[in-house]
């Protein structure tokens, strides 16, 4: 980012750490939606908030597969236990007010209504019992 203001260095770092808390809980008989809760408290307790229409997703026998959504905030019924195996693309989208997209004319550039800055990290993943392992690293 070189000479790129302050807060939006604390952006990019928030967003990093808030996918390393979120691959945290990518364990065996966890629930999915706790990688969303790790997610948003590290974006609140920096100041910023989570886009709440983007979202992580499972990797199967096709890029976007189960879990469908990996939320970046928790959502009650998202709450699928994970299990030894399970592939997952974490994602965070983290921003620094708005908490919604809109996609333009044409039909692939997602922009924020009020013109907030978005930070997007993101990892594969396999859940494990112990400790998730990232394949994408």
């Amino acid at each position: 980012m070189g000479e790129a203001p302050d807060k939006i260095k604390k952006l990019l770092k928030c967003s990093e750490d808030a996918l390393y808390k979120g691959i945290a809980k990518a364990k065996s008989g966890s629930k999915v939606n706790q990688i969303g809760r790790a997610i948003f408290n590290e974006a609140r307790n920096n100041g910023f908030t989570v886009i709440r229409d983007l979202t992580g997703h499972g990797i199967g026998k096709k890029l976007h597969d189960e879990p469908q959504y990996i939320f970046n905030f928790y959502h009650k019924e998202n709450d699928e236990l994970m299990v030894n195996g399970m592939v997952l693309a974490i994602e965070t989208f983290i921003s620094t007010k708005a908490e919604h997209i809109q996609e333009l004319e044409d039909g692939w550039t997602l922009v924020t209504p009020d013109g907030s800055w978005v930070s997007q990290f993101e990892h594969t993943v396999v859940v494990h019992n112990n400790e998730p392992i990232i394949l994408t690293k």
